[in-house]
Order: C-alpha cells, then sequence, then structure tokens
C-alpha cells in the first residue's frame, strides 16, 4: 500500500513539474493556456477578465449563468483544424478555443477577435444548441457590447483596432 502510495505521488510530480505539456504557457498573471507564447497566454488572459468583467453588463440571469459557467471555463488558442472556424465553444462554456490569428500568423483585429468571443458566449447563455433564433437574439444582445471592450483589449495587448 505506502509503495502505491508513493509511486502515485512520483507520478504526480512529474505530471505537474517535470514534464508539463509544451503548449501550456503561463500568463503574467499566473493562469497557464493552451497558446502558442507568453504573449498570446496573456492575450487570452485579458479575454477571460473581459468575459468577467461581461457579467456586469447582462441580466440577472444571464448574469448568473455566466458567472457560474466561468468558473469552469479554459481558453485556448484555435491553432488548428478548419480555417474557417473562428471559434468553439465546447459543453456550453467548458471550452472556448479562439482563433487568434490568420493563415499568415498575423493577429486578427481586436474587434473581430471579441466579436467572436461573444458568439461564442452567447451560446453558453441559451439553452437550445446551434444558431436559432433564441440564440440569434442573445448574439444580437452581446454583439452590441463589443465596443465597450475594443479600447480596452488594444490598451492591453498587442492587438489594434
Amino acid at each position: 500500500m505506502n509503495t502505491f502510495l508513493i509511486i502515485c505521488i512520483l507520478f504526480s510530480i512529474f505530471i505537474v513539474v517535470i514534464a508539463p505539456c509544451d503548449n501550456f504557457i503561463k500568463s503574467d498573471s499566473g493562469n497557464y493556456y493552451s497558446a502558442r507564447n507568453k504573449e498570446t497566454a496573456n492575450l487570452l488572459n485579458i479575454l477571460r477578465d473581459i468575459s468577467f468583467d461581461l457579467i456586469n453588463e447582462l441580466n440577472e440571469s444571464d448574469a448568473k449563468t455566466l458567472k457560474y459557467s466561468l468558473r469552469f471555463t479554459s481558453f485556448v488558442e484555435l491553432n488548428s483544424g478548419n480555417r474557417n472556424i473562428m471559434a468553439t465553444n465546447t459543453d456550453k462554456g467548458r471550452e472556448i478555443a479562439i482563433r487568434l490569428y490568420d493563415i499568415n500568423n498575423k493577429p486578427f483585429k481586436a474587434s473581430f477577435i471579441l466579436h467572436s468571443l461573444f458568439h461564442e458566449i452567447a451560446h453558453t447563455l441559451v439553452e437550445p444548441t446551434g444558431h436559432g433564433n433564441v440564440w440569434e437574439n442573445k448574439n444580437n444582445e452581446l454583439q452590441k457590447i463589443v465596443p465597450k471592450y475594443v479600447n480596452f483589449l488594444i490598451k492591453n495587448t498587442f492587438l489594434t483596432e
């Protein structure tokens, strides 16, 4: 029994300290993100902060739903797969992946990234999946809030417009 416990502890130490995944990058805030570099990890961290701040812009029901969901959300850089897919939302916000760079590795504009983020957050806030009328109404509501965050994102990252 003690041998098993020691093996488990050593394995845990190996996983956490010695062999972390290469694409998990620590942001300046101390949070880890699946990203190509620290600059991108910091960008994902700011997008996470914006998502939490968005709670203040929502009605009480949506604010409660988003606040609960974000406690479990992983933000990741989408850098593979179909280049026409700009963002994804897995399991109602368990993971939000956003494509941050174009095919030439140039960053997208801040407004474009925020529109993609809020599009995915709309999926978190509505019960039916897909892009039906309920989702479309929620997405339209959120897209109107995007301009509030564009300058903040530009000021705190390497992005433009």
